[in-house]
């Protein structure tokens, strides 16, 4: 008989004893030391089992995307001749990650028939991996909880199933019978992503780009919503560097999704998690929304924020928690001109020193000006800075930069707050020859 593939069902998995001589967990790209494990409680077949997960024979187990060439790791096995617990090893050991994994039952031998049941969870690899997992399909047990697994994504005009998980009041996974799951979908604010279910619930088809939210019910439970992507896989994410918070302030932070080609993927904000880690030396501090793009700014100063989606994390990129009612100022604000051997009152040639002044103000003090701190880009093989110091010609406290004595060119001086590290203000100087 000719495999059928027009149904799919969901069962979950449960997972049972803890791994031992696991690498360290991380991001893709390390190794367990053996290979993962599955047990399969086929349970005892009678004839009120037919067309259900008990009465399967054989199965296709695959653990997507996590084989050390980055494919999928593949276990095809048939049912045992005498009922009961059979134990099944992958063909080698998972690299260090998050991976779907998805176990499809047939009604014969050698995955042919009708399919008859789908388990399916998300796996962690890494140093608490759990080995082996186990998958029992005893039907008559009852169900407590259901979830649908994140980070789950379908292109335009494909058809596929959705990993869908069901516990007992234990913990343990629970055999769904075929068609007992219903998924439904909800639309997401922001996003125009679309999805469609079949007559049964269990498949769903892409029908615009986006997300959509997905629900699963199975004996009147329903899981929390999740949401799925219809579109590109994400491939990476990239939070732009040295955006601005002000302290109180709360505001969206520009994050973009890239897939493996490079092309954008659109994303709702609720789609990311942002966190938050320090930046030595600065002391900034903001909060984030639990989901979603929103920082508000708590401390001045900097801190380092990553974005993750769809089970891909950004590298750190540093944001700037400012002050608003402060500023730094300098003074010349235009470019400012010299020569290499403009003075004469030393005794070899050099360019000669620019006087400036630099302060940072809170408008709203009545004692406005404080320290900074300055300097040249490109540091002191461009020039040195001097000062602060009071000119008593001039009536006050100034800055001098000189340039190198063999440099020309243009060279940029610029103070920065002490208080606010995220204000500066910048002149520039031209060294002729």
């Amino acid at each position: 008989m000719a495999r059928k593939t027009r149904m799919h069902w969901l069962i979950p998995i449960a997972l049972m004893c803890a791994l031992s001589g696991c690498s360290s967990g991380g991001s893709n790209g390390g190794f367990l030391s053996r290979a993962l494990r599955l047990n399969i409680n086929w349970g005892a077949q009678g004839r009120a089992a037919v067309k259900s997960p008990q009465s399967a024979q054989s199965a296709r187990i695959v653990l997507v995307g996590a084989a050390p060439n980055e494919g999928d790791l593949v276990l095809n096995v048939n049912r045992n001749a005498v009922d009961g617990q059979a134990t099944y090893q992958f063909p080698s050991g998972a690299r260090v990650g998050n991976y779907p994994l998805s176990v499809t039952f047939y009604a014969s031998p050698n995955e042919v028939g009708d399919i008859v049941g789908v388990a399916g969870t998300t796996v962690t690899i890494g140093a608490k991996t759990i080995d082996p997992l186990a998958v029992d399909l005893d039907s008559s047990l009852a169900v407590n909880s259901v979830t649908v697994a994140p980070n789950q994504s379908v292109n335009p005009g494909e058809t596929k199933s959705l990993i869908v998980t069901a516990l007992d009041i234990n913990g343990n996974m629970v055999a769904v019978a075929p068609g007992a799951i219903v998924l439904t979908t909800a639309p997401i604010p922001g996003t125009t992503g679309q999805l469609k279910t079949d007559a049964t619930g269990v498949l769903v088809t892409g029908v615009a780009v986006g997300q959509v939210n997905v629900t699963a019910t199975i004996d009147r439970l329903t899981s929390a919503p999740v949401a799925v992507t219809i579109g590109s896989r994400v491939a990476s994410i990239l939070v732009t560097p040295n955006q601005t918070v002000n302290t109180t302030e709360t505001k969206g932070l520009t994050v973009t999704a890239l897939d493996s080609s490079g092309a954008v993927v659109s994303l709702p904000d609720s789609a990311f998690v942002l966190t938050r880690s320090a930046l030595p030396p600065f002391a900034g501090q903001v909060t984030t929304n639990p989901n979603g793009l929103q920082v508000t700014g708590v401390t001045a100063g900097k801190v380092n924020i990553a974005a993750t989606a769809n089970g891909v994390t950004s590298p750190a990129a540093a944001l700037c928690v400012s002050i608003a009612n402060h500023t730094v100022t300098i003074n010349p604000t235009s470019t400012t001109t010299v020569s290499l051997t403009g003075c004469s009152n030393v005794s070899f040639p050099a360019p000669c020193p620019v006087s400036f002044i630099a302060s940072e103000s809170n408008v709203t003090a009545s004692d406005p000006n404080t320290t900074v701190t300055v300097s040249v880009d490109g540091g002191s093989a461009n020039g040195t800075i001097s000062g602060p110091t009071f000119n008593s010609n001039t009536g006050r406290t100034e800055y001098s930069y000189t340039p190198a004595a063999t440099k020309t060119g243009t060279f940029t001086v610029r103070a920065t707050g002490t208080v606010d590290v995220c204000k500066t203000a910048t002149f520039t100087v031209t060294v002729t020859p």
